[in-house]
């Protein structure tokens, strides 16, 4: 009889096992009763939470913690995988500035930032990584990257020409122009690779504000306000680098965070083909 061969590619069960760890067990499972199956397990993602411990699977990345700000400013240690080969760093945004962390704070959407991020492309490039993989999925932010593009040294000023302090989703409305040219030059030869389970749009009916603010604490009340204050801040942005960056699919992805990375070079990619 022609062995059975089984692949089991199953994605994370968030929060309670990892894509491999779930693959390892329909494994174990099927070994029980046929001990001699071929059963190979493949960690797989697709951008959201968790994807990035697939690739770190696949690839035997190292893992390296580093400490940034979460989603309200607050320290956290957020996990990196290094693969050495290919000189690629891989990362999900959720370990910075996952809605579990902004859960601990209240939910206050107008303090969100995705400066943690920016801290962590800031590191891997600074390390010397040809290519740095980003998984979207599992935001507890809105800010439209604002945080993350300051962390990588973008500059934001209100309409008096004061440059502003902190970079948060409050602050998005107050946008009256930016230099984008001191992230552009920090990321210069890396390739960036953003992995999105989305195609969402960045505003409108749609749009990410409209569709995922109210899980990230924003009341029904506020959100025409924060998708109005996202469109002024897009268009200021899309006019620094002179095109229409805010309407790529899935630049709403992570609260807009797709559309702030696009801005400085960022791919936008399908996260479950790219795994």
């Amino acid at each position: 009889m022609k062995k059975l061969r089984i692949a089991a590619a199953l994605d994370s069960f968030k929060g309670s096992l990892s894509s491999y760890e779930a693959g390892d067990a329909v494994r174990r499972g099927i070994l029980r009763r046929c001990p001699d199956a071929d059963v190979r397990v493949f960690s797989v993602g697709d951008g959201g939470e968790g994807t990035a411990d697939a690739l770190m699977h696949s690839l035997r990345a190292q893992p390296c913690t580093i400490t940034v700000s979460d989603t309200h400013g607050f320290p956290v240690d957020a996990v990196y995988g290094f693969c050495c080969e290919s000189r690629m760093a891989v990362f999900d945004m959720a370990s910075a500035c996952g809605i579990r962390h902004a859960e601990q704070h209240g939910f206050d959407i107008l303090r969100s930032t995705t400066y943690g991020v920016g801290q962590m492309i800031a590191a891997a490039a600074e390390l010397g990584f040809e290519e740095i993989v980003v998984g979207l999925g599992g935001s507890g932010t809105s800010d439209g990257g604002i945080g993350a593009l300051s962390a990588l040294g973008a500059r934001f000023f209100d309409q008096d020409g004061n440059q502003l302090a902190l970079c948060t989703t409050a602050s998005l409305a107050s946008v009256a122009s930016c230099d984008l040219t001191p992230a552009l030059a920090r990321l210069d030869g890396i390739r960036l690779t953003l992995l999105s389970d989305t195609s969402v749009a960045l505003t409108g009916s749609a749009g990410a504000v409209m569709l995922y603010s109210r899980q990230k604490g924003a009341l029904p009340e506020l959100l025409p306000v924060l998708d109005a204050a996202m469109a002024s801040y897009a268009s200021v942005c899309d006019r620094a680098v002179g095109k229409s960056v805010s309407s790529l699919p899935g630049a709403g992805a992570a609260g807009g965070l797709g559309y702030g990375l696009s801005l400085i070079g960022g791919r936008l990619t399908p996260g479950a083909a790219y795994v």
